[in-house]
Order: C-alpha cells, then structure tokens, then sequence
C-alpha cells in the first residue's frame, strides 16, 4: 500500500544506532529507476513507525516524493519490533562502533528471550534482571554473535569504551570521545576500553589527544592505542 511521507516517523533507535547517512547517491538511484522497494512501517506505536527503510524515506524526502510504497508488519512486543530493525540492518556495512551500539540493543532482544524461556520453564514472569548469571551471560554472547563480535566478554569491553566516550561528549570534550571512537573503530576494543580508562582520568594530556588525532585526520595510520604511547 501506498503512504504519504508525511504519515511516515522514523523509528528513533535507527539513529542512535546508525547515525544520519549520506542519501544523495540513493536518491538518484531511485530518481533514474522510479522504483523504490517498500518500506517495512509498523502501528505498535500509533500511526506509522518505519522498521526498514530509513535510507528511503531519507531519500524520498529529498526527492519531494508525495508517497512510498509501504508494508505493514503487526508486533505483539516492543522488542519484536527492535529486533526487526537490527535484522533489517544485518547485511549493511557497520563500523565498529554500530556494531557496539546494536550489541546494546541484541542485549535487550535477547535478554526478553531469556525472560520467556524462563516464563515458559516456570511458570512464572521474571524481570531480565532478575534472570540467573548464566542466563544473562548466554544473552550477551548470543547478542555478540549476532553483531559479528566474538564474544560477550570482549562486547562488554568495547561497550565500555563507548560508554566512556559517550559520557565525554556530554561533557564537551569532543575530541577525547572522537579519539575513543577511532580507537574502537581500528577493531581494538580492549586497548580502547584501557584508552578510554587513561583519559577519563586525566593520564593522557590534551594536547596528546589533540596531536594524535590531527596525526589521524592526515591519514596516519598506526593504531591510536600505540601513538598515545610514543
């Protein structure tokens, strides 16, 4: 069926996740075909929330488009409806830190699903919270496999060097969390996680941050975790 865009909301967790991406190239592709797939849009939120196809909306909006074609999927739960998402997004390219930010969300998915197999042996309802040790740590490694991370353990790692650079942002200090991300981007989630650790607690001078960083703007490509150190 057919939808205005004006009908349309982006599900708000695509771009925590992913960002905002550049749709120019898109767009063209879908002025030059005049076809564009459908989009995958829900109602569990009142009106209609898009699951998959962000890049297309983002795209048919440049274009002026009036309307897209749209298919309408029905969820019993909120995360069947994020854990949509994240299945939508399997196949694309992911950064490092996207993979890091879906594991979160795998972690939440996987975690309900502990909680009903646990309901269902039980016969009872559990908090994710309340489910036992192992069982959480099943759901983080589960949540790794799905992001492409090797384990749960090495997950939590990096997790915690994006949470460090996170934290950092907020505070303004935008170029110590961009070192973090370029750190977890080079695929080292335990030197990041130490780097992270050194500079939130003022171990690493700024001017290191800020000369290394513009060493890696210029295209230097030693790893982060070895330049701080020289």
């Amino acid at each position: 069926m057919e939808l205005k865009l004006s009908q349309l909301k982006p599900h708000p967790d695509n771009a925590k996740i992913y960002g905002v991406e550049d749709v120019e190239e898109l767009a063209e592709q879908i002025r030059q075909s005049e076809w564009i797939k459908p989009l995958v849009v829900t109602d569990f939120y009142g009106g209609f929330t898009i699951v998959s196809g962000h890049r297309r909306f983002a795209a048919s909006q440049m274009l002026n488009l009036e309307s897209v074609p749209c298919e309408i999927e029905t969820f019993q739960h909120e995360w069947q409806v994020g854990e949509r998402l994240l299945l939508e997004n399997r196949s694309r390219e992911k950064t490092e830190v996207q993979k890091l930010r879906e594991y979160r969300y795998w972690k939440e998915v996987e975690g309900w699903k502990a909680k009903e197999r646990l309901s269902l042996l039980n016969g009872t309802t559990l908090l994710v919270d309340n489910c036992p040790p192992a069982e959480s740590g099943k759901s983080r490694d589960l949540a790794a496999e799905q992001t492409g991370i090797n384990s749960g353990r090495t997950a939590e790692r990096g997790e915690k060097a994006l949470k460090i650079a996170e934290t950092l942002e907020a505070e303004g200090k935008q170029e110590e969390a961009e070192l973090i991300l370029e750190a977890i981007n080079e695929d080292n989630y335990s030197g990041a996680k130490t780097l992270a650790e050194d500079i939130l607690a003022g171990a690493i001078p700024a001017e290191i941050v800020k000369q290394v960083l513009a060493e890696k703007k210029q295209g230097d490509k030693k790893p982060v975790t070895k330049k701080v150190k020289e």
